[in-house]
């Protein structure tokens, strides 16, 4: 059997990208014409914690509960190459529920460690405002039982590796400042929390869900990964080597995002008129978040000060790459890793962050400098955005290189893909950012290399979804949907009890979105945007008031079908739950 490498590139959007990708990416082109490439891979969700579902499980993202727990009831391609007798080395973030991020693979390498503030913001919260209501159910209990429980003793696993230096929490270890004497007593002090939580689990619900933040495991060490630069002197100077590019960029970036569009005032238009409340305060969020973040890129110079290296949480692509090949040099049987990064994921990064190698970071300067040249004049959008692509590509280069230099290449396949397209490369307006069904945050490419004979270029639509069986040896690669749908619970917790599931018919031509609600066995199904395609390519003209069912009787029916499945999965889901 041939190794695998799944490169799993966060945010790697591949929407209106064709005409960039030879100029921004090469490296990565040169390979999609000795591969077999999918150029119209359309993800499931538009932002990670959606997206992983379909993507690792080969089913629909909201199918077994949807991801409150990730897709720890689900079976994922990585217990498949488990049992067909790979060793899988997987580096993961353990948010929300560590145990379905690290139950798929035997060699965990933990980017970032387990966060209560992070449990808050994605769960905690919602169901604290929904306790203070006096509104939550038994159900909400089991749940909420399975949830905090699997947290404290996952949180007082990592802190006892943490003691012993285990290997899997290597940048952790490396990056965070914290004494044996803290890690023993936050030892202790979680021990304690799990005795009351078994001693009544309800209480203690009752307890965490009443005090919320003020509880006692907000104590806990974050374990944030603040110094991954220890020699100051070699900050000062990338800094002060980076400076004048940064100063390159701000203009540069002034100069390709234009405030004077069409459809920027189309856009403001419609806001005011059809804003359900607060439609002044709508367009002038609208118009900060253009200005703000998209033209002035309000982060921009965050990337060049002294808190640089903590700029993003997890290790850069470089640590990660370096990581693995160390790894990969040990072993002697078959082995599948997925190496999942995050440098162009919002906000995006375009330098080995982490790094005090200072020949490298002056190596990736002069490629950045050459890179801002060949940005096309008509060229609008975000420069950051670019310029993590080509980082981007310039990693992918380098991994090519280390598995060539150290005999890995022949005997390896390897897949590049993204979980979601990009949000913020601004060369669109729009109303707001990931929670909607804009193409920029689902398309996505999927590159197989250095496995088939043949190489080809596969226009044909595909969804998230196929990823499982063309990575679990599946030798049939002509996958051709005629639609695809895309399915999630807009931003905040994904509560299917209360929240709408908001599902999407896409087929090339059109889009139809749409909202259901369980409660009312999602019989209530309304149309709240659509798309005419093949006039408007880039989703400026909401069409739903104008489609009639009678018209598109096919596509409506799917979408039934699909919430009339959903409804069934649920409540088997919900039975299984209670007992």
């Amino acid at each position: 059997m041939k190794n695998k490498i799944i490169l799993l590139i966060d945010s790697l959007g591949d929407y209106e990208l064709e005409n960039l990708i030879p100029t921004m990416m090469p490296f990565t082109y040169s390979i999609m014409q000795n591969s077999v490439t999918y150029t119209n891979m359309i993800s499931q969700g538009p932002y990670t914690e959606a997206a992983l579902s379909a993507f690792y499980t080969g089913k629909d993202t909201m199918d077994n509960g949807g991801y409150l727990l990730k897709f720890n009831d689900r079976h994922t391609f990585l217990e498949e190459l488990q049992s067909m007798g790979y060793t899988v080395y997987k580096n993961i973030d353990p948010q929300v529920h560590a145990q379905s991020a690290y139950k798929d693979c035997d060699v965990p390498i933990y980017s970032v460690a387990f966060d209560i503030e992070a449990l808050w913001g994605y769960r905690l919260e919602y169901y604290y405002d929904l306790y203070h209501q006096d509104k939550l159910v038994e159900i909400d209990y089991i749940f909420l039982k399975k949830l905090i429980g699997d947290c404290i003793l996952f949180l007082i696993k990592q802190f006892k590796m943490l003691m012993q230096k285990d290997n899997s929490l290597e940048f952790i270890t490396n990056n965070t400042n914290i004494d044996s004497e803290e890690i023993n007593n936050t030892i202790d002090l979680l021990e304690d929390e799990y005795k009351l939580f078994e001693n009544d689990s309800k209480q203690y619900l009752d307890d965490l869900l009443s005090k919320g933040k003020n509880h006692s495991l907000f104590t806990v060490n974050k374990l944030k990964q603040d110094h991954k630069i220890q020699n100051q002197d070699i900050k000062k100077e990338v800094i002060n080597e980076y400076k004048t590019l940064f100063d390159e960029i701000k203009k540069s970036n002034r100069k390709h995002i234009p405030i004077f569009r069409i459809e920027t005032f189309k856009n403001l238009i419609e806001l005011l008129l059809h804003s359900p409340s607060s439609k002044i305060k709508n367009a002038l969020k609208y118009i900060y978040l253009y200005l703000v973040y998209g033209k002035f890129d309000k982060d921009l110079l965050s990337r060049n000060k002294e808190t640089y290296d903590s700029f993003k949480s997890a290790p850069s692509i470089t640590t990660h790459i370096d990581h693995f090949i160390n790894w990969a040099n040990e072993q002697t049987k078959p082995y599948a890793a997925t190496i999942h990064v995050d440098d162009i994921h919002n906000p995006e990064i375009f330098f080995t962050y982490d790094s005090e190698n200072l020949d490298l970071m002056k190596e990736e300067l002069n490629h950045l400098n050459n890179v801002l040249k060949k940005i096309p004049k008509n060229y609008t959008g975000s420069i950051t955005y670019l310029l993590s692509l080509a980082y981007v590509d310039s990693k992918i280069e380098y991994l090519f290189d280390k598995l060539k230099e150290n005999n890995i290449y022949d005997n390896t396949e390897i897949y590049i893909t993204g979980d979601h397209g990009f949000s913020f490369s601004y060369r669109f307006n729009r109303k707001n950012y990931v929670t909607n069904f804009y193409l920029e945050n689902y398309k996505v490419p999927f590159i197989i290399h250095n496995k088939y004979d043949s190489n080809e270029i596969r226009n044909q639509l595909c969804s998230s979804k196929d990823i499982y069986n063309l990575i679990t040896d599946s030798n049939d690669i002509n996958i051709h949907r005629e639609y695809v749908t895309m399915e999630y619970m807009g931003g905040g917790c994904p509560d299917l009890l209360r929240r709408p599931v908001l599902l999407t018919y896409y087929n090339q031509k059109y889009m139809f979105c749409f909202e259901a609600t369980y409660k009312n066995k999602f019989q209530d199904i309304q149309i709240y945007e659509a798309y005419d395609l093949k006039k408007d390519k880039y989703q400026h003209s909401n069409i739903y008031k104008m489609i009639n069912e009678s018209d598109f009787k096919k596509e409506y029916q799917i979408i039934r079908n699909r919430y009339k499945n959903l409804y069934e999965n649920f409540d088997e889901y919900l039975h299984l739950l209670k007992f």
